[in-house]
């Protein structure tokens, strides 16, 4: 997957990745989110319509990149399967 880089403002910007899942039986959900600096995430990560769009702070006030890292899994024939998809947010 490749990852989506964006340039800090201070702005809040939607992230949502899209999922898609063959077979009828197969349902997908919304793992977690977290960044390389989790002790600020409750402020920077906001999640709603019933896990349906994400959205992240576009801060970063640290020498190195922040990373988000959206986590998906999917219900297929009772076991569970996860994907990562990765937002890059380089100090601005």
């Amino acid at each position: 997957m490749s990852d989506n880089v964006l340039i800090a403002n201070d702005d809040w910007v939607e992230v949502s990745p899209s999922v898609k899942v063959s077979g009828p039986s197969h349902k997908y959900f919304l793992a977690g989110v977290v960044s390389n600096r989790p002790e600020i995430d409750p402020e920077d990560i906001r999640i709603e319509d019933d896990n349906k769009r994400i959205w992240v702070k576009r801060r970063n006030d640290q020498q190195e990149d922040r990373v988000f890292t959206i986590t998906y899994g999917v219900n297929a024939h009772g076991a569970d399967y996860f994907v990562n998809k990765k937002v890059i947010v380089r100090k601005g």
